[in-house]
Parts: structure tokens; sequence; C-alpha cells
């Protein structure tokens, strides 16, 4: 499910053809293009697990620069409570709203994330894997209408050259670069939808299971003529 763990594997396993089949979800769960927003800027993190490992803790130190910028973070997944207490306590601003919610069936949880304007696609890059993975949010995003801040990994990096209207970079080592980023979102809230339409019409035709099954087939047919 990443272009660069199947170049990894081609080096492995020379005598073997690898094919990327992205981990990317069907245009049905798509909601209309997205409308202007008012209020806290509206942001959204997502897995089955919450944890700290996953970039979401440093994320959360460049939001504590952004004191002046009004968010909404919603964060959805299992949680235990050292997480929750973490996450909660991570809000020096009386501006800044960090909201837990369980995990939601597909049908619910794409209709949620379409209520957020910026989705985090966060990968720490603290493995080879992990450097090489692309995150399955990214996906999400695309489909839904979430701008998306994409941690600064090798794999994130090449998936925004592909698609450069999916998002941005963010440097998870570089707290302040995060917090100029909010700003620049909520001073530029007008500019912030437009990027989301592109980044809607991006899941409408290229970030989707609809156009990736193409290539599962392609390669089913390959492999059947062998």
């Amino acid at each position: 499910a990443s272009p660069l763990i199947a170049k990894t594997y081609e080096t492995l396993y020379p005598q073997h053809q690898v094919t990327t089949v992205n981990n990317a979800f069907s245009k049905k769960n798509q909601p209309t293009q997205p409308s202007s927003q008012s209020g806290p800027l509206k942001i959204i993190w997502f897995s089955q697990v919450v944890g700290l490992d996953r970039g979401l803790a440093e994320f959360l130190q460049g939001m504590q620069r952004a004191k002046n910028v009004p968010i909404q973070l919603n964060v959805l997944g299992l949680c235990s409570d050292d997480v929750q207490q973490h996450l909660l306590g991570s809000v020096p601003s009386e501006l800044h709203q960090i909201t837990l919610h369980p995990p939601m069936p597909e049908s619910a949880l794409f209709a949620f994330i379409a209520e957020h304007e910026i989705g985090l696609a966060l990968e720490p890059g603290f493995s080879e894997n992990n450097k090489l993975a692309r995150s399955n949010k990214l996906y999400s995003y695309g489909l839904t209408g979430c701008y998306s801040f994409i941690s600064k990994t090798p794999a994130q990096e090449q998936f925004l050259r592909e698609f450069p209207n999916a998002g941005e970079l963010i440097d998870l080592n570089e707290p302040k670069t995060i917090a100029d980023a909010l700003g620049e979102a909520f001073e530029k809230r007008d500019q912030l939808l437009q990027k989301r339409r592109r980044a809607w019409q991006l899941g409408d035709t290229e970030l989707n299971w609809e156009k990736e099954s193409e290539v599962l087939v392609g390669f089913a047919h390959q492999a059947m003529k062998r």
C-alpha cells in the first residue's frame, strides 16, 4: 500500500513483480463538495487506537504555539485513560478545544470527517517501515474534502509530489512551522475552502477505490496470462 515499500520489496525480491495498491475507499462514501465554515478551525485525526507515538503529540506541541488561533480538534479512536489525560491536558489556550470520540462505523466516519476543514496525516518516521509508509488517512481526507496536514517523511513527501493539491507538509520536529500553518489556515479561510475543494476533486477523480481497483484488476489479468 505504498510505492516506496514496493520499491524496497523489489530490491529484496527481484525475481517477483511488485504492484502497489493504495488503501483507498469507495466513492460511495464521498459527500457533497465542501462549503465555507466559521467559528474555530475544525481539525480531525482518527485511528482505531489513539497513541502518543503516532505524531499526534508532536502536532499538539505546535498547536500550543498557535494560542491565538481558535481550534476545535476532534480525535477518534480507542483511548486509554493515560492518553486521554495527556491529550486533554495539552490545551493551554482557552481558544483551543480537544474532544475525544470512540471509533465510528464507516458510514458515519466519512460523514463526520467531512465536517472538518483540515485532516491530520501524521507519520512520525520512527522506523524504516514507517518512513516508507503512506497514511491511509490521505485517501479518507481527499475523498471527504479535507485539506491534509502531512508529516514530512519520504513516503508522504512522495505522495504530495504526486498529488500536490491534497495538502501541505508539516515538520513534526519544528513546532513553529505547525503553528504558522495553523495561523495561515485560519487567517485565509476562503483560500482554505478552495484548497479543500481541490482536495475533494482529487478524491472524486484519483484518490478512491474505484480508481485504485483498476490497478488490482490489471495486475490480476497479467498474473493469469503468465
